[in-house]
């Protein structure tokens, strides 16, 4: 469902404008933080899969715009699921 669509069904709800906006804002909130996750699971497979190395892995995860302690993390995880020594 688009925004306007969104804003239509809740608007046909008589919620106040407010409301509203803060729903919207919530639910685009939520589809931009699952498309970044979806985004990191694919470098992850491709980590696992021996598609990309540890260097590539860390900076497609920074082009994402995740924190710094963020990618360290997630690449220190997946390098110990695969038996890397940091």
């Amino acid at each position: 469902m688009d925004k306007e669509t969104a804003r239509k069904v809740l608007e046909d709800l008589k919620l106040k404008k407010e409301e509203i906006d803060l729903l919207v804002a919530r639910a685009e909130f939520y589809r931009k933080r699952r498309l970044l996750e979806q985004r990191v699971d694919i470098f992850t497979e491709m980590f696992r899969k021996g598609l990309i190395d540890v260097s590539t892995f860390e900076t497609k995860l920074k082009e994402l715009g995740l924190s710094t302690e963020n990618v360290n993390l997630i690449v220190a995880y997946e390098k110990a699921k695969k038996g890397i020594a940091s």
